[in-house]
């Protein structure tokens, strides 16, 4: 039996792993609540910015889906998560291909550093990317979810779509929810399989 904890399960993705997980008999999961009344058997309180709970600390693997709009709350309390878990627990967390994105000219290009998302992304990935024991997924556009959902509606439905320059030579990774909480769940077993070898 894997013990799993998930951050972010109300969440458009976090809500399709929680399904897929809860689904999985050879995985105990346990999701995380920030309000202190939704405590039950299988979802555990935590505040997001004191010291993480004793059940991630004896955890085999946290999955990271959370975040909220506050971008300091949100580097915060990645940071208290990579500090806090012993390299014995595998963390999961979700990021983005957009932190490579790079606008068109040179001046603009030297001087972007990109919206909140994408510097709060970058931030989070460069504090943990050096710790064996966090494995990054940068899922491109998930259509079924948020912003992606309402973009590619408005596309659909347009008389005209204008592409950037050079636009045709991109590639871009389209995925669902659905695929991205797969991905997830092989990842939990390959990353616990690794650590029992």
């Amino acid at each position: 039996m894997i013990n799993v904890i998930l951050l972010g399960s109300n969440g458009a993705l976090g809500s399709s792993v929680c399904k897929l997980l809860s689904q999985n008999s050879d995985i105990n999961l346990l999701t995380v609540s920030r309000k202190k009344y939704l405590e039950k058997k299988n979802t555990i309180f935590w505040d997001y910015q004191s010291d993480v709970p004793r059940e991630f600390l004896e955890a085999d693997c946290i999955v990271n889906c959370a975040r909220s709009s506050n971008f300091k709350l949100n580097t915060t309390f990645n940071q208290i998560l990579v500090d806090s878990l012993p390299k014995s627990v595998k963390l999961i967390n979700i990021s983005s291909n957009s932190i490579y994105a790079k606008p068109n000219g040179i001046i603009s290009n030297f001087f972007f550093k990109g919206d909140a998302y994408i510097r709060e992304k970058k931030l989070i990935e460069n504090y943990s990317k050096n710790k064996n024991n966090i494995v990054i997924l940068r899922p491109t556009i998930v259509t079924d979810e948020g912003g992606w959902k309402s973009f590619l509606d408005l596309c659909a439905s347009s008389n005209q779509i204008i592409c950037p320059h050079n636009g045709n030579n991109s590639k871009i990774k389209i995925i669902k929810r659905r695929q991205v909480a797969e991905i997830i769940e092989k990842c939990i077993f390959n990353c616990t399989k690794a650590e029992d070898e």
